[in-house]
Parts: C-alpha cells; structure tokens; sequence
C-alpha cells in the first residue's frame, strides 16, 4: 500500500512538474513564432480592418460572429440595401472570446455591431466542448500585446493550457518541414476573402460547394447557455460600447435544425429563451425570432450551419429586413 502510495505522489510531482516547468518553458520557445493555422487567422484580420480603416470616419455595421457568418452573409448586399460600408468580422469559434477584444481596435462611436453569435459561443465550452485551442495558437504567434496585458496568473495559465504534445511538435517536429509563416493551400485562405472580410466560393472547392455534406442525426443539445464567464465578457462588451457611444443588437445564427423542421424543445428551447432574457436584461434588442433564421439542408454547405451560396443569399435578404429600421432611424 505505501509503495502504490509513493508511486501516485510521485506521478502526480511529475505530471506538476511537466505543466508548471516544462509547457511555459516550451511556450516561451515558441512565443512570437508564426505558423500556418495561425498565419491564416491573421490575414483574416487584416483583411477586415483595412476595410473598417478605410471607411474610419464613417458609421460602420460591423457583423460579430463565427463562421456561420463568415461563409453566411454577403455584406455587399447588406452595403447596397443599407447604404452604410459593412464589415464582417467574423471569423472562428476557436477564437472564443478574443474576438470580443480585437475588435474593439476597429470601433469608431456611431458604428453598429450585429451579433448573430453561433450557439456554441455562450458556452464557457468551446464549439460544444471542443478545447478553444485556436485562441491560445494565435496570441501565443501573432498578439503579444493582448498576452502582456495579463495579470502574472493569468499568463502562466495561458501557457498552461496549450496542449503540451501541441508544443512539443511544433518545437522539435514543425522545423524539419518548414511549415512556418505560412498559410498553405486550403479553401480558408485570406485570398478568398472579399474586402468586406467574406469568405467567397471560390475555385479551390467549387465541386463540393453547394452540395450538402452534413450530418443528418446531429442535435444541438443546449445546456446551460449563456454560461458564467460568457456573460461576463458580453457584459464586459455591451458596457465598452455603450461607454463609446456603438449601438448593439443580437440575433439569431443561421441553422439547420436537423432535429426539427420547426422549433427547438427542451434544453435547446430553454437556452434560446435564457440567450434572449440575458440580453434584455443588459438592454440590448435582441431582432427576430430564432425559427426566422432555419433553414434546410439544401441551403448548407459543409456542416448544419455553414451556409451555400444559396443559403448566404437567403440568410443576407433576412438580416437586411430585420436591419433596416434601425440602420435608417425608423426605430
């Protein structure tokens, strides 16, 4: 009993020893070393804030989201139909709440930001309980300026959490291959973003497009939306904007409600009425109802909330009916 009780002392001292020691030592290997997944991201940005540069002293709609909205929305549609210059600033879950912070660079008083949040974002979870890893990837090579910002505790669990395999890869495997710096060859490259920040259907996969490819027995399952900490960063995020003079309003993402052509029932309905208190309760509008933004799997491209050209075309037309009251005054 007491050799299997030294033996579980000492893995524990030595699992301590390699989240403690070993991954911030690696972390700080890799800190400010740039690579593909994240090269990409990055591009992304630039894209989307030259154009919110471009249009500085203008009143802007910025549209926050996931990738339902980078895919989703066709902003030069919006721009036509709302007389005002659009951004889409959407981009990835993986994100998570780092989105909340970067745009706050790009927002001029008078602008109007647009949140049609994917489900998945009010979780403390990522993506339905995915690892948010692609969040720490991207301050970790591209944002030191939001990592320095963090208390001492705050940086070490940041160094933490990234998967110490993760790094271990990278530091001694992603060399030989000389996969630095850049974005490689897939259908997410900056290329294929409009000036506007939309991701296009473009050559690379045109043949699978606008052909379904999603799960047809995926459920939602919602539970426990909006979570704590989420709460805390959009309230954190409605005070910025009401103290800088930006508009807000939420709505619902576009979706394929696979379990149901209709409605949501149990957790997935209480969710989606907690989302609409939580927001009410901080004095945003919340525009629309959830069911406005379903659609069918014909409308979807390569998951239940990635939307086809087709898609894109029918979700674009609704935001422009629910925006323009507001965007013209008339509310």
């Amino acid at each position: 009993m007491n050799l299997y009780k030294k033996f579980c002392i000492n893995f524990i001292l030595i699992l301590a020893f390699c989240l403690v020691i070993i991954s911030p030592t690696l972390f700080c290997i890799n800190f400010g070393v740039e690579d593909a997944p994240g090269r990409t991201m990055d591009n992304w940005f630039k894209v989307k804030e030259a154009y919110a540069k471009k249009h500085e002293d203008e009143k802007k709609l910025f549209v926050l989201s996931c990738s339902t909205c980078l895919y989703g929305v066709d902003s030069k549609k919006l721009e036509d139909a709302l007389n005002i210059p659009v951004v889409n600033f959407a981009t990835t879950s993986s994100l998570r709440k780092y989105q909340f912070d970067r745009i706050k660079h790009s927002l001029r008083a008078g602008d109007i930001v647009l949140m049609p949040l994917e489900y998945g974002i009010y979780t403390d979870q990522s993506s339905f309980g995915k690892d948010p890893q692609g969040y720490y990837i991207y301050v970790m090579e591209f944002d030191p300026e939001h990592f320095n910002k963090m208390s001492t505790c705050e940086k070490l669990f940041f160094a933490i959490h990234l998967k110490p395999n993760f790094l271990l890869k990278r530091t001694f495997l992603r060399p030989l291959f000389h996969e630095y710096g850049d974005e490689g060859d897939h259908f997410l490259l900056s290329k294929y973003l409009n000036e506007n920040g939309d991701l296009t259907s473009n050559t690379y996969e045109t043949k699978f497009y606008n052909k379904p490819r999603i799960t047809p027995d995926h459920a939602l399952n919602l539970k426990d939306h909006p979570g704590i900490g989420m709460q805390k960063t959009l309230k954190n995020f409605v005070e910025y904007c009401e103290k800088n003079n930006i508009k807000l309003y939420a709505t619902w993402q576009p979706i394929y409600p696979v379990t149901d052509k209709n409605k949501f029932y149990g957790h997935d309905l209480e969710s989606v009425s907690n989302i609409k208190k939580f927001w009410n309760s901080l004095g945003v509008e919340v525009l629309g109802n959830y069911y406005d933004a379903f659609y069918s799997a014909e409308d979807c491209y390569n998951s239940w909330s990635h939307l086809n050209d087709r898609g894109k075309e029918k979700y674009t037309k609704h935001l422009i009916e629910l925006l323009k009251p507001y965007v013209n005054g008339e509310v």
